[in-house]
């Protein structure tokens, strides 16, 4: 009785092998580069809702702050200011993915770039300002191509 030959089959587990590893790779370098881009967004958004803070806290700086702050001058002011300020930060430090200096939209909440500012008052009476922002951007991938057609 003759041996099988088996000559030749590791070329096919090689070639499995080898798509594997690309793909693998592939995930790999397109999944660094949205989260790259996504670290980049979270870091512009911080800078910006932290330049707002400060202005609103600049324009407040020789206020007492009372009962009568949100909706009254001095939160109004205070939110102008934030608003103001992260929008100006934003304008002058910062860049979209076309290029062109980075504008946000002023106190809406259904955009795609923002700064939404918002006065409330905590659990024991202390009044505060929430300054949101709202920075989103695509990703270019190389291998996304192959899996899907929607941006990442």
């Amino acid at each position: 009785m003759q041996a099988k030959r088996e000559k030749g089959q590791i070329i096919v587990i090689l070639a499995l092998a080898i798509v594997a590893l690309i793909g693998i790779t592939a995930v790999a370098a397109d999944g660094s580069m949205v989260y790259n881009e996504r670290r980049e967004d979270q870091s512009i958004a911080d800078s910006v809702a932290m330049a707002g803070a400060g202005n609103a806290a600049q324009s407040l700086k020789d206020e007492t702050i009372t009962e009568k702050f949100c909706g009254y001058p001095d939160g109004t002011t205070a939110t102008n200011a934030a608003l103001d300020g992260a929008y100006n930060f934003a304008l002058n430090n910062y860049n979209d993915d076309s290029g062109a200096p980075l504008t946000l939209e002023k106190n809406v909440a259904d955009t795609e770039n923002g700064i939404i500012v918002a006065c409330d008052k905590d659990d024991i009476g202390r009044f505060y300002l929430d300054v949101t922002v709202v920075i989103t951007s695509s990703t270019d991938t190389f291998f996304r191509q192959v899996i899907t057609t929607e941006e990442l």
